[in-house]
């Protein structure tokens, strides 16, 4: 397991890699600034399972444009947040991360965050794909690019970023092997929250700005995993 740490007081740096040196599988930690890190993002260097970010830079830019950048370029890589001041608490929302620590806390939290993405990590690992078997094929699809999937009488298509597949396989086969990010919103719907920007009475808004129904038996379920699955990001 990677972990980069991003921070320009290199003292503060070395405090936290001292706390994680030989925990749980960690095997290399690597102390870096925000430029070298953005650096390596940009030239495609990064490669990272954790990142621990400080907030405040003495530069123009800050920890959360920098979780931006790998939110993009790296979403696979779990972001925790470290810092002395909470001016920025708020903000941190505004990207994909897994805790929030302050430095005065961080000998009896930082454990606690990095179980935290460890966890997340080894979940996407055995979620990470799809078999379908679609035409006497079988295609390993990852289920991030999955957005949903619809039954429409004897078959099902699972529409993806990639493209629509056709298959014969059940609704109930697959949500036997999806993460708990899919939820049935219909009798013929499974949708990934991850694609979810909005959650109306009727109808959910995906990123793509596909419309998909909500049924009335289904939306009190659907609202709980919805607010379980915004948590888990909290």
């Amino acid at each position: 397991m990677k972990v980069i740490i991003c921070d320009d007081e290199k003292q503060d740096a070395e405090v936290t890699k001292e706390l994680l040196r030989n925990y749980r599988g960690i095997t290399d930690i690597t102390i870096c600034t925000p430029e070298e890190t953005v650096f390596d993002i940009e030239e495609d260097f990064f490669q990272y399972d954790i990142a621990i970010l400080d907030i405040e830079y003495h530069k123009e830019m800050n920890g959360i444009d920098v979780g931006h950048l790998i939110n993009q370029k790296h979403p696979a890589c779990q972001i925790i947040y470290l810092t002395k001041v909470t001016d920025y608490a708020s903000d941190v929302y505004e990207t994909e991360h897994v805790y929030f620590v302050t430095k005065q806390n961080q000998r009896k939290t930082i454990y606690r965050a990095v179980d935290k993405a460890l966890g997340v990590i080894s979940s996407n690992e055995k979620y990470k794909y799809l078999e379908i078997r679609s035409r006497n094929k079988k295609t390993m699809l990852s289920q991030k690019s999955i957005m949903y999937i619809e039954r429409v009488e004897r078959k099902t298509y699972v529409h993806s970023e990639t493209g629509v597949l056709e298959t014969y396989q059940s609704l109930s086969e697959y949500m036997r092997r999806l993460s708990e990010d899919f939820v049935r919103c219909y009798g013929s719907f499974l949708v990934n929250l991850n694609w979810v920007v909005n959650l109306g009475r009727e109808k959910l808004l995906l990123k793509d700005g596909t419309e998909i129904p909500v049924g009335r038996t289904y939306r009190d379920k659907l609202v709980r995993a919805y607010m379980k699955f915004i948590s888990r990001r909290v």
